[in-house]
């Protein structure tokens, strides 16, 4: 698919997507043999639960700023560049 692209631009681009929200399989639509890459906000949204729960837990935060803040600035910044 992708050496098909890069010969012929009319093609469709396999490393663009235009789907957003929850994935098929997340909302039980897809067999976990067709899972789905999951968007930077489904990561983003699971990672900030898992931080709850961990402090639901007792779990004491290191750092004032959260892992997926940290991820996401990262993120961010590799973008921008």
């Amino acid at each position: 698919m992708v050496v098909a692209w890069e010969k012929d631009k009319t093609k469709p681009n396999p490393y663009f997507t235009e789907k957003t929200g929850m994935s098929p399989f997340d909302r039980g639509l897809l067999s976990a043999k067709m899972k789905l890459v999951p968007t930077e906000a489904e990561v983003r949204f699971r990672l900030q639960e898992d931080e709850r729960r961990a402090i639901a837990d007792g779990n004491v935060k290191i750092h004032e700023t959260s892992a997926t803040s940290l991820l996401a600035a990262g993120l961010a910044l590799e973008e921008s560049q």
